[in-house]
């Protein structure tokens, strides 16, 4: 046996071995950083109360307040633990003040929660939690309160710290046997950190509510090829994932690539699959209401009747895969009624509007249409369209509604004595419209070439 053997045998430097490592584990601890901005208050606190130094953070709410907090956005590792430990001391009369209190957001809401409920005392408290940011940021308030009136707080010295690294948090979190939701959502996104996709499924389909469309959402995210990822977003959409805080952003992401079509069929597969929930009802009438109405603003009556046909034949091909006599097919039916009735709309919109073509050239074209009279709005945006037409090709004539005009252009037509006409009461209109009007600035008396710059 060698001394060195020999002389642990005895016992003696192994204990001191022991001691002079807890001494180094305390000293590492003792030196952790400290990731919270002005933790002692000094630079943005108030004075007249402070556990140390001569200033503490303050949160007043005198009537009654929803929501209020004080407190810091940090960005820390994923998936490691933090401890928050901070003083506080104050009078909370109606209501709930948290000290600390933690959060971030999953897809759609606040999660990853942690937070201590303070009550009412006099003295200088210690406070403590602990938290897990999967995603790398955490909102850590050293105050907040919920619902609260005629209350106040201070606090002081608030120190957060890591405590555990994230491939220790996590083996801890998927040994257990019964998780919170929050703990399904974090491991499902630790899963695919890893790589490991079909375990992150595996939590999905076991999964149900906010945490089963959030998983989906998630895993949809990963994925680029749009046949692989189609699963996915019926899974977020069968579970409500559009009704939920914008739900329908994180839906335009996962779907950027498919056609207004494609959401239709996946909203009913997604209806078909879980018809019976609430949410999945609301979803797919979400959906098929934007498709119908996506780019409405802006398009022509043309464009809106294609966007409703292209709907409809959708909404057909969806009631092909529907049983008959189902709680999906009966829901799929009233949408059908719906989008029968936008079309009617859409019908009735065209024919009072009219109809009008362009011909250039002896090719149609897009038509440019203005107020005859214009109108103090109006008329900024006619005459760039009216400047624009080829002076000596273009005749105008009225559709059927009285308030708009279109210009015919044939470049090898010239304008007959009448057409001429016309045109020219058409510019003096406009003259007397700039002039009479003062819209830009200048008197009536305002002379023509001057109008003309």
């Amino acid at each position: 046996m060698s001394t060195l053997q020999r002389t642990l045998w005895h016992g003696w430097p192994a204990q001191s071995l022991l001691m002079i490592a807890s001494v180094a584990v305390c000293a590492n601890l003792a030196h952790a950083e400290n990731l919270y901005p002005d933790p002692g208050f000094e630079a943005t606190g108030v004075t007249g109360e402070a556990h140390s130094g001569g200033r503490a953070g303050h949160l007043q709410v005198a009537a009654r307040n929803r929501w209020g907090e004080l407190g810091a956005t940090l960005t820390v590792e994923p998936f490691a633990r933090y401890r928050v430990t901070e003083w506080v001391k104050g009078t909370i009369t109606a209501g709930t003040f948290f000290a600390p209190h933690c959060y971030d957001w999953n897809s759609y809401e606040w999660a990853f929660a942690s937070s201590h409920v303070m009550q009412t005392t006099g003295e200088w408290t210690k406070m403590e939690t602990t938290f897990v940011a999967p995603d790398g940021t955490m909102r850590v308030n050293a105050l907040a309160y919920a619902n609260a009136g005629n209350s106040e707080a201070w606090v002081d010295d608030v120190v957060v710290e890591k405590i555990a690294e994230p491939a220790e948090v996590m083996a801890e979190v998927e040994a257990k046997t019964a998780r919170t939701d929050d703990e399904t959502q974090m491991l499902a996104r630790w899963y695919l950190k890893q790589g490991q996709v079909d375990k992150a499924a595996g939590l999905m389909r076991a999964a149900a509510g906010i945490t089963r469309t959030d998983i989906a959402n998630q895993i949809a995210r990963q994925i680029e090829d749009p046949a692989a990822r189609r699963p996915y977003v019926v899974e977020m959409l069968a579970y409500g994932g559009p009704t939920w805080h914008a739900g329908m952003d994180r839906f335009a992401q996962i779907t950027r690539d498919f056609s207004d079509e494609e959401k239709v069929l996946v909203a009913a597969e997604a209806l078909a699959a879980n018809a019976g929930d609430e949410r999945a009802v609301r979803t797919f009438r979400m959906i098929v209401e934007r498709s119908a109405a996506a780019g409405a603003p802006l398009g022509t009556v043309a464009e809106s009747a294609a966007r409703v046909t292209r709907t409809r034949e959708a909404l057909q091909r969806a009631a092909a895969q529907i049983p008959a006599g189902t709680p999906a097919a009966g829901e799929l039916a009233k949408v059908v009624t719906a989008m029968d009735e936008t079309a009617k709309e859409v019908d009735a919109r065209r024919r009072r509007l009219g109809a009008c073509s362009v011909r250039i050239g002896g090719q149609e074209s897009a038509a440019k249409s203005s107020p005859r009279r214009p109108t103090r709005l109006s008329f900024p945006t006619g005459r760039p369209l009216r400047r624009s037409t080829p002076p000596a090709s273009c005749v105008t004539t009225w559709s059927s509604s009285p308030a708009r005009s279109s210009r015919f252009c044939e470049r090898a037509q010239p304008m007959t004595s009448r057409q001429s006409s016309w045109a020219s009461a058409d510019r003096r209109d406009a003259w007397r419209a700039r002039s009479g009007s003062g819209i830009w600035g200048r008197k009536a008396s305002t002379s023509r070439r001057q109008v003309r710059r």
